[in-house]
């Protein structure tokens, strides 16, 4: 409990006394001088036998800088540890956000994959289609091969048949006039259109050894003519011919503009141009 004030007068009086009449031993008079002039409040404890136990001089002295040093040194780690539990706390959060996005982009690309899946797929099924429609293709063509064998023949037959000066080639016939049938360029073409075909435009060996055995001789109009705007060699439908005239072509005289085979000539260069106008005989296919 605490000591009343009268009680402390009476033992600082003591004390000033130079502690005369009084038991109290010497720790005891410091003890109260040093609560008296703190204006701390000292507790005094009583025994039963009559001694009086007074606390120890530390007890009552103020905090030594140890004690201060360890009160600032707790003060501190308790802040360290609340920034700590702070940063730590943030970082939860921030690695949380992270593993959220994470989580978002991983269902993005599932979402992206099943897609793809989804395309391969059905591209797969377009392409086991185009795999059956080229096997069907490739049946039909077979087919119409063996059709066209078959028919080959008889077209033979209908080219012989069709003129006294025919060739099969393949499936184009030719066929040439006597070179006492005498026509120009322009003439000779009209002339093979009447018979429902055209004049000889041959692409193929076969077809050149064909036109270069009609011509018997005698020269024979053939379906190639210089554009007058390039000079260029086109065929009957206009397309650029030159490479493939020029490989036969015997002489190219710019000034003479249509085409025409002559037998005398050494194959494969048996290929002749001459003016439009001249009069020639003509080799047709149909």
């Amino acid at each position: 409990m605490p000591v009343a004030t009268e009680s402390m007068q009476m033992v600082m009086g003591k004390v000033k006394e130079g502690r005369k009449g009084c038991d109290l031993e010497d720790a005891f008079y410091e003890e109260v001088e040093y609560a008296y002039d703190d204006m701390r409040e000292p507790v005094i404890f009583a025994k039963p036998q009559g001694e009086v136990d007074f606390p120890s001089q530390e007890a009552h002295r103020k905090p030594s800088g140890r004690k201060v040093a360890k009160m600032m040194l707790l003060v501190i780690l308790l802040f360290a540890t609340f920034v700590g539990v702070v940063m730590l706390t943030t970082r939860l959060m921030l690695l949380s956000a992270d593993a959220a996005a994470s989580k978002e982009r991983i269902s993005r690309q599932d979402i992206a994959v099943t897609e793809l899946k989804e395309l391969v797929s059905h591209q797969d099924n377009e392409v086991a289609e185009l795999r059956e429609d080229a096997i069907s293709l490739q049946e039909q063509l077979e087919y119409l091969g063996h059709k066209m064998d078959q028919l080959l023949p008889t077209f033979e037959e209908n080219c012989l048949a069709l003129h006294e000066n025919a060739m099969p080639v393949a499936w184009t016939c030719y066929f040439g006039f006597n070179s006492r049938y005498l026509v120009t360029w322009s003439g000779a073409r009209d002339e093979c259109s009447s018979m429902n075909g055209s004049l000889a435009t041959p692409s193929s060996e076969a077809q050149w050894r064909a036109v270069y055995s009609l011509s018997r001789g005698a020269s024979a109009w053939v379906g190639f003519r210089q554009s007058p705007s390039d000079g260029d060699w086109v065929d009957l439908a206009g397309d650029n011919v030159t490479e493939r005239v020029r490989e036969k072509l015997l002489w190219d005289d710019p000034r003479q503009d249509c085409a025409y085979a002559l037998k005398d000539d050494d194959w494969p260069k048996f290929v002749r141009d001459a003016p439009c106008e001249t009069y020639f005989s003509l080799i047709c296919e149909k």
